[in-house]
């Protein structure tokens, strides 16, 4: 009789030798089918149909056999429990599968270290081409690989030849201009206007009527012509700087130019190309007559500009000719190139101070970052992150210089472009408010002799009003961000500094160091030549400065045009020139009395 239940039992014999030779032959009541752990034998998972001599189902016992609990030696995995080997199979890749994902997830990524030097040069790129196609950027640069690039000024580049071009061009237009306006407005001081011929009494009006242009070009070839001298007497501080800029950046691992740097210079460059496109259609519409200074104000750039190759009567049959035509797409190219090239150096001027303003901004979150920072966790920090105490005030420092650079840099073409940008304005103000208030079919009768009627010649003021005190506040507004933003950890050191009760000797060193910075008598912002401070009160000052200007000359009323009232016969000429030079009504000298 088998005992296979017993536990007292010795033990058993292996399976196989257990294993009836006889595959019919039936089991003890008590005894059931024996599930084998030998996964070789597929035939062992097939159930048997054993039946008891009552007939009954055979029911297997409820708790397993002693030899079901050993483990077999042969595996490496432990099986599991009450499972067939295929189902233990497949458990055991599932675990192998969970656990290699869980591996790959944990494997940190290698952390992308940021070039800064090509992030600068690449938003330096356009702004760069821009300046040597208008002739304000005489350099080049040497990829010096581990040291970065190195900027120098040479004439073996095609910035250089732009350059001198430019210069030449500009020198040329003042000399010529200045001779010719004294020349022409000196006539009426020296000669009698019943003396003089037609060609210069007609000369003398359209100067007089389009004066605000002969204050935008001469003023224009002014800046250009000192901007020209101050980039070849500081030719190498200019590139010195931005060498050392690029490699400090580099050093420092701050960002200096970035979406932020030159989508402020594109939006200058954008308005003042969009009101040059907007006067442009203005200008050769099909009836330009309607805007009196885009008629006649390009036809006297040109005529200044090459008046000396021009015979002395050649305005008596001007109107229609294909002289007129050729001096009138002249003049208005010869104004578009002047005017832009006076404005590029201050776009340089702009992206300059945004990149500045960039790398501050970085360093100020960096340096937030540090103050919150405990004791503990201060020892943590490294040079390389550059987020220790002595590196943030090297960063600081270099921030600082390349500040002091730009100040040298741009010392007195700051002011100038300030001062001719004012003078603009206040009389292309005057000149839209003597129109509105003059202009249409009825004129004070003071004014006959005096006025010539001025269709719509209110929009071309206002629209080149328009811009250039958009570029004006846009350049004043840039300087005093980067002043607000050069003080903004101030107040955060200050606070910091009350909170703490004892300091080690580099914490000392530290904040000594950045009081010192903050609270010096020159102050961290641009001045130009010294002769102010950039600031958010500047920009009121100026503003302050251009309406009582512009109330000063509106009291005085200068009407812009010739002075005929003691000559009616040359009130006449000069208004059926007028007539066919700008369109104007035929009736427009001979005014409506209120």
């Amino acid at each position: 009789m088998l005992s296979g239940n017993n536990p007292a039992d010795p033990p058993q014999p292996p399976e196989d030798s257990r294993r009836p030779s006889n595959p019919k032959q039936k089991r003890p009541k008590q005894g059931g089918r024996r599930r084998s752990n030998d996964s070789s034998n597929p035939s062992s998972d097939q159930p048997q149909a054993d039946t008891n001599p009552m007939g009954a189902p055979f029911q297997p016992p409820v708790a397993p056999l002693p030899q079901e609990k050993k483990a077999s030696n042969d595996t490496e995995v432990e099986p599991l429990p009450l499972l067939s080997p295929p189902v233990q199979e497949k458990a055991i890749e599932e675990l192998k599968t969970k656990s290699e994902v869980a591996v790959e997830v944990e494997v940190p990524a290698e952390p992308v270290e940021i070039d800064y030097v090509a992030q600068w040069m690449h938003s330096f790129l356009w702004i760069r081409i821009f300046l040597i196609i208008f002739g304000r950027w005489p350099f080049t640069y040497v990829d010096e690989e581990k040291k970065g690039y190195r900027f120098k000024f040479t004439w073996k580049c095609f910035g250089f030849l732009s350059y001198l071009l430019t210069t030449l061009f500009t020198i040329y237009g003042l000399i010529a201009a200045a001779i010719h306006v004294v020349d022409v407005l000196m006539n009426e001081k020296i000669r009698t206007i019943a003396s003089r011929s037609k060609t210069e009494v007609l000369e003398q009006a359209l100067m007089e009527r389009h004066t605000m242009i002969l204050i935008i070009i001469l003023g224009s070839y002014i800046v250009n012509t000192v901007t020209s001298v101050f980039i070849f007497v500081r030719r190498q501080e200019i590139a010195d700087s931005l060498t050392k800029w690029i490699k400090f950046l580099h050093s420092a691992k701050l960002s200096g130019g970035t979406m932020k740097t030159y989508s402020y210079v594109g939006l200058a460059i954008g308005n003042y190309i969009f009101i040059s496109i907007v006067l442009f259609f203005l200008t050769f519409t099909p009836n330009p007559a309607r805007t009196s200074t885009l008629i006649g104000g390009p036809t006297v750039v040109a005529m200044l500009f090459m008046r000396h190759f021009n015979p002395r009567n050649y305005l008596e049959d001007f109107v229609g000719t294909p002289r007129h035509q050729f001096m009138h797409v002249i003049g208005a190219a010869v104004f578009f190139y002047v005017v832009t090239i006076s404005n590029a150096f201050m776009y340089l001027f702009l992206w300059l101070l945004k990149s500045i303003e960039t790398a501050l901004s970085a360093w100020n979150s960096r340096m937030a970052t540090i103050l919150e920072l405990t004791a503990e966790e201060l020892k943590s920090q490294n040079t390389k992150d550059r987020t220790t105490y002595e590196a943030l005030y090297n960063d600081h420092i270099g921030i600082v210089r390349m500040l002091s650079w730009t100040n040298n840099i741009f010392a007195y073409s700051l002011e100038i472009h300030v001062l001719n940008q004012t003078i603009r304005i206040v009389y292309q103000l005057y000149l839209a408010a003597i129109v509105l208030d003059t202009n249409g079919d009825k004129v004070k009768y003071a004014n006959v002799g005096k006025f010539f009627i001025r269709p719509m010649d209110q929009l071309p003021a206002l629209l080149i009003t328009y811009e250039n005190i958009v570029l004006m506040i846009m350049i004043l507004m840039a300087s005093s961000y980067l002043e607000d933003t050069a003080y903004e950890s101030y107040e955060d050191l200050r606070k910091k500094s009350l909170l703490r009760g004892t300091y080690n000797e580099r914490e000392s060193f530290f904040y000594l160091s950045m009081f010192q910075s903050f609270t010096s008598t020159t102050k961290m912002a641009i001045y130009g030549g010294h002769f102010f401070c950039v600031d958010r009160y500047t920009i009121l000052h100026v503003l302050s400065a251009i309406m009582s200007n512009f109330l000063v000359v509106y009291q005085f009323r200068p009407l812009f045009d010739l002075d005929t009232v003691d000559n009616e016969n040359w009130r006449t000429i000069t208004g059926d020139f007028l007539v066919e030079f700008e369109g104007l009504p035929p009736n427009h000298t001979h005014p409506t009395a209120e």
